[in-house]
C-alpha cells in the first residue's frame, strides 16, 4: 500500500504513516519497503 492509502484506511494523518515508516526502516536497517519485504520474508524461514 502507498502512504496515501494506509493513512486513509487506518484514519490517521499522512504525516504520522510517514513518521512510522521512517522510524521502521532506521531500527530495522532498511532503506525501502523492499528490503523491509525481504528482511520480513527471511525471519519466517
Amino acid at each position: 500500500m502507498s502512504n496515501q492509502e494506509i493513512s486513509d484506511s487506518l484514519y490517521i494523518s499522512l504525516q504520522t504513516v510517514k513518521d512510522h515508516v521512517h522510524r521502521i526502516f532506521t531500527k530495522t536497517g532498511v532503506k525501502n519497503r523492499v528490503q523491509l519485504t525481504n528482511l520480513v520474508d527471511r525471519g519466517d524461514s
